[in-house]
């Protein structure tokens, strides 16, 4: 179910959904926090996208780490 109430945001709910169910997975992540699934760009899913990028190698788009966290 999307929380968003605009498109935007509810397509970015679903990779915050998606963050939620795949990075706890990998047994190098530790301390995973859940975080919110309401489409909104702040700390903590700058933190899990950060988290998920590190553990899974992906080096390709650093643009996660250029924009930091927006509140």
């Amino acid at each position: 179910v999307s929380t968003g109430t605009t498109p935007d945001k509810q397509k970015f709910d679903y990779v915050q959904e998606l963050l939620n169910q795949v990075t706890p997975r990998m047994r190098s992540v530790s301390n995973y926090t859940l975080i919110d699934e309401n489409g909104v760009y702040n700390t903590a899913t700058y933190t899990a996208l950060k988290k998920f990028k590190d553990n899974f190698s992906l080096s390709v788009n650093d643009k996660v780490g250029g924009y930091g966290p927006l509140g």
